[in-house]
């Protein structure tokens, strides 16, 4: 891995960039070389993470078992992911997206997530050049000399889903009974289970929306290879106590 350079501090090595089975020119050589380098400092379990740039020297070409991930925590220098290849760069094998801590990206935001002195090939997983995550949707251009995401397009939330999850929980009951009929000046959003804003325009979080979250509750996620639970009576039970004592209160 001789030519491999890092192009910020060691403190950056707790990024996530990983290229796994490609095969590597180092700029001392004319053919391409077979090459296994794994870029991925951060332990296996280890949960910290930053983004960070990697720069190779010579051309760069991956193979159809790569996986190329990248992190985007905003659109400033340093809050995401870049491959920078003085040479050229031949594309295939996966790229993954991950979005950090709570950053959602604009539908304007762009990322140059790779530059090189040519851009050959695509990631095999972007048909149309769209890459579907967890998240939602990028757009992907292939460029001369870069790769750019961006257009980024976030699913529908599920209905009573405060938080976006994916599930609806005890957590997002926990948001909707924290906000019920709070302050009638504050305007309640769909982060503080106000579900019926849009289609009933009012700005409480109220029974309408109570009924929105039960009648989609799924529950938590199970454990790995757990069957999901069907909604019970107890969950009626669970949310009867701290809503009746806020009913009271409000009197």
């Amino acid at each position: 891995m001789y030519f491999l350079a890092l192009s910020q501090a060691p403190p950056a090595l707790a990024m996530k960039i990983a290229i796994a089975n490609p095969h590597t020119n180092p700029p001392t050589s004319s053919p391409n070389t077979p090459g296994t380098p794994n870029i991925n400092p951060t332990p296996t379990g280890a949960t910290s993470a930053s983004p960070a740039v990697i720069s190779f020297g010579g051309n760069v070409a991956l193979a159809g078992t790569a996986e190329l991930l990248i992190e985007l925590d905003g659109t400033g220098i340093g809050q995401f992911d870049r491959l920078e290849i003085q040479g050229a760069a031949a594309l295939d094998g996966t790229l993954i997206v991950e979005l950090l801590s709570d950053y959602r990206p604009d539908a304007g935001d762009a990322f140059t997530i790779l530059a090189g002195a040519s851009i050959s090939g695509t990631f095999s997983n972007t048909p149309d050049n769209l890459l579907t995550t967890a998240w939602g949707t990028f757009d992907v251009t292939y460029n001369g000399d870069s790769v750019v995401i961006g257009g980024f397009l976030a699913p529908e939330p599920l209905p009573g889903d405060a938080n976006r999850s994916g599930f609806v929980d005890d957590v997002d009951l926990a948001i909707l009974l924290g906000n019920w009929e709070q302050d009638p000046l504050i305007i309640s959003t769909w982060g503080h289970g106000n579900f019926t804003q849009g289609s009933l325009g009012d700005t409480d979080v109220e029974d309408a929306d109570l009924a929105v979250l039960l009648g989609n509750w799924t529950g938590p996620p199970p454990p790995a290879g757990a069957a999901v639970p069907e909604p019970a009576t107890a969950l009626l039970l669970l949310i009867g106590a701290p809503l009746t004592a806020l009913r009271r209160r409000r009197r």
